[in-house]
């Protein structure tokens, strides 16, 4: 329901501004949740997940998790501030990009084979 969608915003923005409110990050996580299942689950969505960029970037979320702790631990010997968190969301995608491209694609397309499963053929 489009009107689930505008009340957890609308919730989340309240809950974000309002630091006092007791349980705020409770608050805000529920929210959080009924957005999310709503909008993943709702074809009449106010939001849509399926956009070409998003798939993409679903493919290089696990290279971001593995990388970006050590890129951040590289580049604080160098930088500070904001010039360390832009070298940081930068190098990260990049990485991230070679790194699903060059290690997991090639590795994900031979993962049937070293299991021992059968591979489905094609037809």
């Amino acid at each position: 329901n489009p009107l689930i969608q505008v009340m957890a915003w609308f919730g989340m923005l309240i809950a974000t501004i309002s630091v006092d409110v007791p349980l705020n990050s409770v608050v805000l996580s529920v929210l959080f949740a009924l957005l999310l299942l709503n909008v993943s689950g709702n074809p009449r969505s106010l939001l849509h997940l399926e956009y070409r960029w998003s798939k993409r970037a679903g493919d290089y979320t696990y290279g971001m998790y593995v990388w970006h702790y050590i890129l951040i631990w590289v580049f604080a010997h160098w930088f500070g501030g904001l010039a360390l968190l832009a070298a940081v969301i930068l190098s990260t995608l990049a990485v991230s990009a070679i790194s699903y491209h060059w290690i997991e694609k090639p590795l994900l397309s031979v993962k049937d084979y070293w299991l021992g499963m059968p591979v489905p053929i094609k037809g």
